[in-house]
């Protein structure tokens, strides 16, 4: 838990090292990591020795009525996600994992990747997912050039309902994703969407509606982010926009020869659309790439605050009479409500029965063939390695001087540093949270 201790219940099932070293729990399949980076390794495991059956979590959740439930459940291909606490410490992510841990064990939805189980040792942090088998859809965009209408509307609707359960499954209190973009949308091994990439996500409540953290990709960041002006789930709808235009180009709106060029180009808020875009496409990313936060598509606001009643944006009448459930045509039912999707079987596809148009090619539970090595970011591991111990020793140190769960300034570990952008920090109070992940 993000506050507090945890209780050895609510982690029943969940702990799947359960004391043992990593080597003995789980079986590295494959030959290359599924993913490397700053923010971790993915790797393709099994696991040894015990299975996960008496977890809280099922092993691989699927919608009642999926083809592929029976056999599913058998699976025992995971991907495991190791982060080192040294890595973790410089770049100030211990609170990032703590909250992405919290707000996704155990929860299930058709169209999100399920975090199953975490473990820890002295040195790394451990999450086990649902392992995708159909790689990244930014691989296939890639293979494609660009999709056809009705292939980019079929993963573009289960994103938006994926972003919908993210955004209002907690009524006041909406869960943002913050990295919407092909490389974080995955395909299970039917064609399905599964949304990934957790690292950035924050939960907002009534006290704090917005926060101002400066992270995701400049190609898909919102203005709003990008000026640090405070944002809350329509950056999500943004993206979302990104996302959807790039499916249908090929390429993003927005892109530059440097992130600050990007930047620069988001905030101007100027592209063009392909001449082969249809009208109600045109009228779907006019109503997603707005500017303005409160007249964006799936986050119509009046300027009193209240929720758009009857608003036409482009080519939908959003008829709105809240900005969170009660019938509300807002957040994904607004989006989904235009025209661009007409046509769309939602229940064939909540369901998974719905044909995909491309069902990836995978010969067994441990084929990663689909998967390409994803380098995010450089890491000097011999600088983590020593960040990490002394923070490490000035956690002991700290301890009298923690109070409301954060320590004194005088407790800190090697101070701070700017690198990459990022500001590197080793104090005690990081160094804590990992320690009890």
């Amino acid at each position: 838990m993000l506050n507090g201790a945890r209780t050895a219940e609510s982690d029943e099932g969940y702990d799947f090292l359960r004391g043992r070293p990593i080597e003995s729990a789980v079986d590295v399949l494959g030959k290359r990591p599924l993913q490397l980076g700053r923010f971790g390794k993915v790797q393709l495991v099994r696991l040894r020795g015990r299975r996960l059956s008496s977890s809280k979590a099922p092993l691989t959740p699927v919608s009642p009525g999926s083809p592929a439930s029976t056999a599913a459940k058998t699976d025992q291909t995971f991907a495991l996600r190791t982060v080192t606490k040294a890595a973790a410490l410089r770049l100030r992510l211990a609170r990032y994992l703590r909250e992405e841990r919290r707000i996704l064990l155990g929860k299930q939805h058709p169209f999100i990747q399920t975090l199953i189980a975490t473990g820890q040792d002295q040195e790394h942090v451990y999450m086990l997912y649902e392992f995708a088998h159909g790689g990244t859809l930014f691989t296939h965009l890639r293979a494609a050039g660009r999709f056809e209408p009705d292939r980019a509307r079929f993963y573009a609707v289960q994103l938006a309902l994926a972003l919908g359960h993210l955004h209002e499954r907690c009524g006041a209190a909406p869960i943002v994703h913050r990295d919407v973009r092909p490389e974080s949308v995955l395909l299970d091994r039917l064609g399905f969407v599964k949304l990934s990439s957790f690292i950035y996500v924050k939960q907002l409540d009534a006290d704090h509606p917005h926060t101002w953290t400066l992270c995701g990709t400049p190609e898909y960041s919102a203005p709003e982010m990008l000026l640090e002006s405070g944002h809350d789930r329509a950056v999500d709808w943004w993206a979302f926009g990104v996302t959807v235009f790039e499916l249908l180009a090929g390429f993003p709106p927005f892109c530059a020869e440097s992130p600050l060029a990007t930047s620069a180009a988001v905030i101007a808020g100027h592209f063009t659309m392909p001449r082969h875009f249809d009208p109600d496409a045109r009228a779907l990313l006019r109503g997603l790439l707005q500017p303005m936060p409160r007249q964006r598509l799936g986050n119509l606001r009046r300027a009193d605050g209240g929720a758009v009643v009857g608003a036409v944006v482009g080519a939908v009448v959003v008829d709105d009479g809240g900005c969170c459930g009660g019938g509300a045509r807002n957040g994904a039912d607004g989006v989904l409500a235009h025209a661009w999707f007409k046509g769309v079987e939602l229940p064939a596809l909540l369901s998974r029965i719905a044909e995909a148009p491309l069902v990836p090619v995978v010969n067994g539970d441990e084929d990663d063939g689909n998967y390409e090595v994803s380098r995010l970011h450089g890491a000097d591991d011999a600088e983590d390695a020593s960040v990490y111990s002394h923070s490490t020793t000035a956690v002991g140190m700290a301890d009298e001087n923690q109070v409301g769960g954060a320590s004194a300034g005088s407790a800190r570990g090697t101070g701070t540093a700017m690198r990459g952008g990022w500001l590197a920090s080793a104090d005690a109070e990081e160094a804590a949270l990992l320690a009890d992940f």
